[in-house]
């Protein structure tokens, strides 16, 4: 299964401790109370953030999210640690049942954009590599107003406050194997990908059409040194692949020589396995991607929603999160995992012009990226 594979399921039949909740007979909170009808109950006694009333307590949340008993998350993370954060979030709170959906970033965004269209929205939380959707959504009022406390923790470049928080953070780097290539050979910046010796397929890329990461890192770049440099790099030939997993294989098998474009949480991970990876972070700038989390303002279980945004954000579901994920929290209060770099050390790159930009600027650099490349190449 690819990290970019659509898989939709419940996930109360994907965890392996769905013997324990028939056991506890959680399920009996779905039987003959539709959730729609159980949620519009609530809401008036819990939504008063948006609705002017008295703001909700913890308590009141929390039970007002057991009385809905289940929640939609929408993401492009990985399955694998999709449904093992969300088992973490059941074992925490075992009345509420989450129902995972995940696909690639801009996958997930036209499926949730389509269910808007249609008047049949099924996610309560939303979860992507990209910044811009959730700029756009804020402007077309389908974000949920929520002020959760954990905002206070997250430094403000890192949050739009009432709408949404960073779960994770992933800088963008260059790798390679030691085994196939000396590290005095490995490329140290991003114009050195531009040397003809890396022409020819020896490179690869994710594919910017389809994955929040490899858009950004063509944003970034394009930012920094134009056109002209996608444009160079198109007449090198690089293979595009769909996943991150894809390119590590074909790095591992020696199909390819250079990753041009890894998540470099994906270099740790293959790491850890004790796979000759090796990641370069580029001396001209590390592109850093956000991956907010946010509650749709047409969440049908709203409160499970704002109880598994609060989890998700805290200190303890950000410090699970990383060590699944191994990706970085923004939190300044979970620490790097052992052996990775400090993303505070790295020279990032983020948007010269603001997020918005990334935003209005997508249809265009994505349609460059295609006249650039091809899928498979």
């Amino acid at each position: 299964m690819t990290d970019n594979q659509d898989n939709r399921r419940s996930y109360s039949r994907a965890g392996p401790w769905l013997v324990t909740l028939l056991a506890l007979g959680s399920l009996a909170l779905l039987a003959g109370c539709p959730a729609q009808n159980r949620s519009d109950t609530i809401e008036v006694e819990v939504r008063g953030n948006r609705r002017g009333g008295a703001r909700a307590t913890p308590a009141q949340i929390e039970a007002a999210a057991k009385q809905e008993g289940e929640f939609s998350w929408y993401t492009s993370l990985p399955q694998s640690v999709a449904e093992a954060f969300l088992g973490r979030f059941h074992q925490k709170y075992p009345e509420i049942t989450p129902r995972l959906t995940r696909g690639s970033t801009f996958d997930m965004i036209a499926k949730v954009q389509n269910e808007l269209a249609q008047g049949e929205l099924k996610a309560d939380a939303l979860h992507v590599l990209d910044v811009g959707v959730f700029i756009q959504l804020k402007r077309e009022g389908q974000l949920y107003e929520y002020n959760s406390p954990e905002y206070r923790k997250l430094p403000p470049q890192y949050k739009d406050d009432g709408y949404w928080g960073a779960m994770r953070l992933v800088a963008i780097c260059m790798a390679y194997n030691p085994q196939r290539t000396k590290p005095e050979q490995a490329p140290r910046t991003w114009e050195d990908l531009l040397d003809p010796r890396w022409a020819g397929g020896k490179i690869a890329f994710k594919d910017a059409r389809t994955a929040g990461s490899a858009y950004a890192q063509y944003y970034f770049l394009r930012d920094r040194y134009g056109s002209i440099f996608w444009e160079r790099l198109g007449r090198q030939q690089p293979k595009i692949l769909r996943s991150a997993q894809e390119i590590a294989d074909a790095l591992l098998s020696g199909e390819v020589a250079l990753a041009g474009g890894m998540m470099g949480y994906k270099v740790y991970d293959e790491q850890q396995k004790g796979r000759p990876i090796e990641a370069v972070w580029p001396a001209d700038g590390v592109p850093i991607v956000l991956g907010p989390l946010a509650i749709m303002e047409r969440a049908r279980h709203p409160n499970a929603a704002k109880l598994f945004l609060d989890f998700a954000l805290s200190r303890e579901g950000q410090t699970i999160f990383q060590n699944l994920a191994w990706s970085y929290s923004v939190r300044p209060d979970v620490r790097p995992l052992p052996g990775r770099p400090e993303i505070s050390k790295m020279k990032q790159m983020t948007p010269l012009a603001g997020w918005e930009d990334y935003l209005d600027r997508q249809p265009q650099f994505r349609a460059e990226f295609s006249e650039c490349f091809t899928l498979g190449d």
